[in-house]
């Protein structure tokens, strides 16, 4: 069945509003609708729209529905992400408009990396064991049990559903010399026997004894690799993986990764800020090409987020006002 903006508006007539105050404002979802608002109401512009004097303000535009794999590919597709604590039964979608990537081309890797990888012991491999990547985020060091864990039984069900239906996509650094010292799982224990064709597992095929000590995973969308989340048993065992990430990217052509936020380890490695509109033409050319409103005006202007304020409606009947995701 086919949902009408129409339809959506009527349903929606009450809950189309500013759940905080003006500079901070979200929109409150149903789990009945696939849809999801305009990103760009997530931030008051103050100069310009220079992506990096957005780059600090609240980046959670909706609130509501629910985790399925069909709402996060919308989701992912559109530039939003789910971003809460696990026990919360609210669910928080953000969606900066200021993207912290890295383009694969430019990552940096200085020379003690150099050093490490020359050395040949850790080698890269793609979604050869998904599901024990995913784990491993959510469990290393303790996560699980730590203030603010995220990365619950929900989400990892979603996600490996995601994967099993060739839009989740796994990175995994392994030790070829074993370790006792350090606790991790060997291959024999998570290579995952269910290789799917359309993104079929690349990389080195490990030893049944080599040892999973770095990974990452995320969602592959045209060219851009939404990353989610990454884990290290070594040190330096996620850098390996994004690494690993970037050359395996540099080969399909022009690509990005999405880091979702800034650290100063991934800026060391080259992170840069850039603007939602060209954020989008790589996650999602049709949405990039369907609206010029997006490739001129990357943030709505104070007269513009005045009249959305006075009517929440005209985000659905106004195109040159909308890029709302729906399905």
């Amino acid at each position: 069945m086919t949902v009408t903006i129409e339809d959506i508006l009527e349903r929606h007539r009450e809950s189309l509003r500013w759940l905080y105050p003006p500079e901070t404002f979200c929109y409150e979802l149903s789990c009945d609708d696939l849809w999801f608002p305009d990103p760009r109401l997530g931030i008051v512009p103050e100069t310009g729209t220079d992506p990096i004097s957005t780059a600090e303000y609240d980046t959670c535009v909706a609130v509501g529905a629910d985790l399925n794999p069909d709402r996060l590919e919308v989701a992912y597709s559109h530039g939003f992400f789910p971003w809460g604590e696990a026990e919360d039964e609210v669910k928080y979608w953000h969606a900066p408009i200021a993207r912290f990537v890295l383009f694969p081309e430019r990552v940096h890797i200085s020379h003690s990396m150099r050093t490490l990888l020359n050395k040949k012991r850790y080698l890269v491999s793609i979604n050869r064991a998904f599901p024990a990547v995913i784990r491993n985020c959510g469990e290393v060091d303790g996560r699980n049990r730590q203030e603010g864990y995220w990365l619950g039984e929900e989400i990892i069900e979603v996600f490996t559903e995601l994967y099993r239906r060739g839009k989740a996509v796994s990175v995994e650094v392994w030790d070829s010399r074993p370790d006792p010292s350090v606790e991790a799982l060997t291959a024999a224990e998570c290579i995952d026997p269910h290789t799917r064709d359309e993104y079929p597992a690349d990389g080195v095929v490990p030893e049944k004894d080599w040892q999973l000590v770095g990974g990452l995973y995320g969602y592959l969308s045209n060219r851009a690799f939404l990353g989610d989340s990454m884990f290290s048993r070594v040190p330096s065992g996620s850098k390996i993986a994004l690494i690993g990430l970037s050359q395996w990217l540099q080969e399909k052509g022009d690509c990005l990764i999405d880091l979702q936020i800034r650290t100063e380890h991934l800026e060391s490695m080259g992170g840069e800020y850039i603007d939602y509109a060209r954020f989008m033409s790589y996650v999602n050319p049709e949405v990039y090409r369907a609206n010029p409103s997006l490739r001129e005006h990357p943030c709505y202007s104070v007269q513009e987020r005045e009249r959305i304020l006075c009517d929440p409606a005209c985000l659905f009947t106004d195109p040159s006002l909308s890029i709302l995701a729906i399905c």
